[in-house]
């Protein structure tokens, strides 16, 4: 039976000596160790990518 794993970006992928673009394998201890950013994580990084401080200032006044 072949072993699937979850990568990021990739969705589920054999496992069986697959190596994805970069020429690394990933194995599950890859997909382990990530973590999904929530709504929240993911706003607040849009938010700062701009650099504008009356949407950093705004997003922390609604948001904390």
């Amino acid at each position: 039976m072949a072993k699937y794993v979850i990568v990021p970006g990739r969705g589920k992928v054999k496992v069986d000596n697959s190596v994805f673009g970069c020429g690394r394998v990933y194995t599950s201890e890859d997909t382990e160790n990530t973590r999904r950013e929530t709504p929240y994580e993911r706003t607040k990084r849009e938010v700062y990518a701009t650099g504008n401080k009356w949407a950093i200032e705004n997003f922390h006044a609604t948001h904390d």
